[in-house]
């Protein structure tokens, strides 16, 4: 059995692992969920005050 390390992958797959590893860490633990949600929750309330306003 071969392990895969990150020498072995190819630079197009490294870029594509690192971009997904940035996009899914904040929802890794609740801290992150919470922050993520708390800034989801800002800019809806940024958008709806400036377009009512």
């Amino acid at each position: 059995m071969t392990s895969i390390s990150n020498e072995n992958i190819a630079p197009r797959r490294r870029v594509q692992h690192s971009f997904l590893h940035m996009i899914t860490f904040p929802f890794a633990t609740l801290r992150g969920r919470l922050v993520v949600g708390a800034v989801v929750l800002w800019g809806l309330l940024c958008l709806i005050v400036l377009m009512f306003g």
